[in-house]
């Protein structure tokens, strides 16, 4: 072939016009992609905004609701402790007898200026030292506490001990458990 052979032109019109068809479509494409790949990096990019934003304020409401939860365990313990030793307050309470229900009694056993001394023990006995006059005041404090025992108002009397002095005065221990 010689080179006043060589055709540089297109032959026919109608492939260069499919041809540029084809081309402006696929321009037409390309723009309409560019346009949704925008779109697209806009919405994630939001969607990545909001939910970055999301997680930071959910770990901070987290990190604040265990900073007083750890607050709260104090006054947990606290409490507990309190509630422990109501129990044990409670209980003390409940055994308790009524103590002052005992005056009375004392004072059906003997004059209260003839008590030296009264100790109560953890088994309810009650002991009494008393400092009598005479043989006969110490005849009526046996006497009053026999009359108790009989009424069941006293249980168990004991004399403890007895002693009678130079002067005639009579030092005298008893022992009994109160029916409170």
């Amino acid at each position: 072939m010689s080179t006043s052979e060589i055709n540089l032109l297109k032959r026919s019109g109608n492939t260069l016009r499919t041809l540029t068809d084809l081309e402006d479509k696929l321009r037409v494409i390309a723009w309409w992609s560019l346009v949704a790949l925008l779109a697209a990096g806009i919405i994630l990019g939001t969607a990545f905004f909001y939910l970055s934003s999301r997680s930071d304020q959910l770990q901070s409401q987290s990190a604040q609701l265990g900073r007083q939860i750890d607050a709260q365990l104090v006054k947990e313990g606290i409490l507990t402790s309190l509630k422990q030793r109501a129990d044990v307050a409670k209980n003390a309470l409940d055994a308790a007898r009524p103590w002052g229900n005992l005056f009375p009694i004392l004072s059906m056993i003997a004059l209260p200026t003839q008590l030296k001394s009264i100790s109560i023990d953890e088994s309810a006995h009650v002991r009494l030292t008393m400092i009598l006059g005479s043989v006969d005041d110490a005849v009526t404090v046996v006497t009053n506490m026999i009359a108790l025992s009989g009424q069941h108002t006293i249980r168990a009397p004991q004399l403890i001990s007895f002693v009678i002095k130079a002067d005639g005065t009579v030092q005298m221990g008893v022992s009994f458990i109160p029916t409170l």
